[in-house]
């Protein structure tokens, strides 16, 4: 029926439209307006993040203050201590043709060292050292150990003073690097490395960045041939491009926002999420909008009420996935830390594209026009007939046998997840053999096998009182003899002399589980022993490896995961009011999610299919697949029982709905997974940052498993042998609100001439 045939009042009631698809209508209509203010948009997010000042203030890290390494940080900073957190430098002098002993090589070496003494750096007008101590390995002691056994590799050991924590102290490390560079090209004889923890992590950082620009350029290529694929037309494909590359660039502009104003040193693991996640969603949503849309065309509809139509469904379900993707990330706040960043990048860049879903691209769609088709392919660009697809013949064949499918996709899954069960995690550092950061470890690891560059240290307050002296010489020769630690032990006071760190070289990998047992031994056993009777005194075990451990078990905190499954339960709950849809999509997106974490632990942990084993995965890793994955994977079901909502509500039987929403949107899901695969696929193989490969993976594997045997096998199978009891809401969850995804407009009009 004509609109112009319904009476006002009910036209007045038909106008009541969501405010997605008004918001879709509006930018329709006024299409160079909305086309112009996004890209004002994006400039703006982009720009204004770089003209906001840096904070000099240290980023107060609100993860776990009851971690023992939290608690040490704390301590040291107390009382108006304000300890050195500066850091430890080591310049590494190898040489394969003359002993450490021989005089032209000490010549060398204390010349170094000189120079070294005076680098100097200017502050509020001040001329100060840039180092607070330099050791020349001829004039220190001989237990100093900065002379390898072998009389092949000497150490210069130097103090770099300053908060580690802050972003002048960043600066300043990346303008004296250069310096160091210019020193090794003074005596090109001979092997010079650098090993810090701030120079190394500035050059993880310049590594992961190249990679990642690297990386997605060459993701741009496939992810354009998949929609041309999918499209079968060249502008049209080009179109979720440019949402994608526009979201990313605007969502970049918001975390670089909050890194400055927050303090926060490093936020190059956000920016990589960024790119991942802007050109998975975004590409992704766009591909449901814009096929809905070429669909209503198809039947007939003129431009603009295609957009409304296409925005009134599957725009509206990529409105809750959007929000599903969002809620679900937002359980990463609960941790904090360094994961704050990384939640913020990634939230900004899904909301980012869910508003670009419904502005940017119903203003493009409305410019374009009959244009979209510019650039048809000959095959690929042909009108096809929704539901005839591979998938729809496998979909119908599932539903024929559902209990055996059920079975056996189950049992896939739990096969692909066994490897879980040996599951470690811990800190995983770059094992990229071109950064220097990593041959000066080997390097140095190789020369002193007792231990040069691992530290553990003991944090010990009072340390004036008479009694606590005493007990810290105990505790400091009980824990020499023990196997794994060494010395020379540095014992470095605070301001006041009220807090005291001794500092012990650890042996081993950061992640051997030697090293894990000695933490444990020295925090249950060794500490208590000699400080616990000490009244007021406190004793905490921190460093590399403690600070590793605490992390691991910080991140497994079961407060995310009930944070996520609750908050996407209540979700899927209003959005479907069926106990049975949420509780079922629960289940299945564990069982995905499992799947992700077997490959990842069968491949990195195990070290399979040619990869380095790292031994552990990524302390943040588990919690980052689950938030993330539950996101993501509700894209594809809520775009499939969307679609069986609205062919049941026109009256087709449950099992029918299923079987045709299925078949029709198959083509969609599948280039949507095959885009996601592209991309998360591309960073496991081209990103040198070992944690975002692992990441990588896991979404790869993930998304794949969702795709196939979850979303094509297990769902209709399950919702062929639960029929209408699907949709069943126990009788005391009536008072639930109703909320509607899509808002068809035909069924609208009918309803209200009626």
């Amino acid at each position: 029926m004509p609109l112009h045939s319904v009476p006002e009042k009910m036209q007045k009631q038909f106008k009541n439209k969501p405010i997605t698809v008004r918001i879709a209508g509006w930018s329709a209509r006024h299409r160079w307006l909305v086309f112009g203010l996004w890209f004002v948009l994006i400039v703006s997010l982009f720009g204004g993040a770089y003209v906001v000042p840096a904070s000099n203030v240290a980023k107060q890290d609100n993860a776990g203050s009851d971690l023992e390494f939290v608690k040490a940080y704390n301590a040291l900073k107390a009382d108006g201590g304000q300890t050195d957190l500066g850091e430890d430098f080591f310049l590494i002098v190898n040489s394969t043709t003359l002993k450490a002993t021989d005089p032209a090589f000490q010549e060398v070496v204390t010349k170094m060292a000189d120079t070294l003494t005076g680098y100097s750096y200017t502050d509020s007008g001040a001329t100060r050292p840039f180092f607070s101590r330099v050791a020349n390995p001829y004039k220190a002691p001989p237990e100093s150990g900065l002379i390898s056994t072998d009389n092949t590799t000497v150490r210069i050991y130097a103090r770099i003073p300053g908060d580690n924590t802050t972003q002048v102290f960043w600066d300043r490390m990346k303008i004296f690097h250069p310096k160091l560079e210019d020193l090794k090209k003074d005596y090109p004889g001979y092997k010079i490395l650098l090993s810090n923890n701030t120079l190394n992590a500035l050059s993880n950082s310049s590594a992961a960045n190249e990679s990642m620009n690297r990386s997605m350029f060459i993701t741009l290529i496939p992810t354009f041939l998949i929609l041309l694929v999918v499209f079968g037309a060249v502008v049209i494909a080009i179109v979720p491009l440019v949402l994608a590359i526009t979201s990313i660039i605007g969502a970049v502009g918001v975390v670089t926002f909050y890194g400055k104003v927050s303090g926060e040193t490093q936020i190059t693991t956000a920016i990589i999420l960024v790119v991942i996640m802007g050109l998975a969603v975004a590409v992704d949503y766009s591909l449901f909008v814009i096929s809905r849309y070429r669909t209503e065309r198809r039947k007939g509809s003129d431009k603009l009420t295609a957009i409304e139509a296409a925005c009134a469904t599957a725009g509206r379900a990529v409105f809750f996935s959007g929000l599903l993707v969002a809620v679900s990330i937002s359980g990463l706040f609960i941790l904090g830390g360094q994961l704050t960043s990384m939640a913020i990048g990634m939230i900004a860049v899904v909301l980012v594209s869910v508003l670009g879903s419904f502005t940017f691209l119903p203003a493009i769609l409305s410019i374009l026009g009959n244009g979209i088709n510019w650039g048809r392919l000959p095959y690929f660009g042909r009108d096809r007939v929704e539901g005839k697809s591979l998938w729809s013949k496998v979909v119908r064949a599932v539903m024929q046998l559902p209990i055996l499918t059920t079975l056996v996709a189950a049992a896939l899954l739990l096969i692909l997840a066994t490897p879980l069960l040996h599951l470690r995690i811990g800190e995983v550092k770059s094992s990229e053999e071109t950064l220097e950061g990593v041959q000066a470890t080997n390097l140095m690891n190789e020369k002193w096998p007792q231990g040069t560059e691992l530290k553990l240290q003991v944090v010990v307050t009072k340390a004036k009182q008479p009694e606590t002296l005493a007990a810290i010489q105990q505790f400091e020769a009980a824990a020499l003899r023990l196997p794994g630690l060494s010395g020379p032990v540095q014992r470095i006071p605070s301001t006041d002399g009220n807090v005291l760190m001794l500092s012990f070289y650890q042996a081993g990998g950061l992640n051997d589980q030697a090293n894990f047992d000695l933490v444990n031994k020295l925090r249950k056993e060794i500490v208590p022993l000699y400080f616990k009777d000490l009244q007021g005194v406190n004793a905490y075990v921190t460093g590399s490896t403690p600070y590793g451990m605490d992390l691991s078990s910080y991140f497994t905190n079961p407060v995310v995961w009930f944070f996520v499954l609750g908050l996407s339960f209540l979700v899927l709950l209003l959005v479907f009011r069926s106990l049975v849809i949420a509780t079922k999509a629960i289940i299945l997106n564990l069982l995905s999610t499992g799947a992700a974490y077997g490959a990842v632990v069968w491949v990195f942990q195990d070290g399979n299919l040619g990869a380095k084993t790292t031994g552990v995965l990524m302390f943040w890793l588990p919690v980052f697949i689950f938030t993330i994955i539950f996101g993501l994977s509700m894209d594809y079901h809520l775009f499939i029982l969307t679609r069986v909502k609205e062919l049941r509500d026109k009256g087709q039987a449950t099992v029918e709905a299923v079987a045709n929403a299925i078949s029709t949107t198959s083509g969609t899901i599948t280039g949507a997974a095959l885009i996601m695969l592209v991309v998360f696929g591309d960073f496991y193989l081209g990103i040198s940052d070992p944690a975002i490969r692992q990441l990588g993976l896991g979404l790869a594997v993930a998304v794949f498993v969702d795709a196939t045997l979850v979303r094509c096998l297990l769902l209709p199978a399950l919702m062929k042998l639960l029929g209408d009891w699907n949709w069943w809401l126990p009788g005391f969850l009536n008072w639930l609100p109703e909320i509607t995804i899509e808002a068809n407009e035909e069924a609208e009009i009918e309803a209200v001439a009626a």
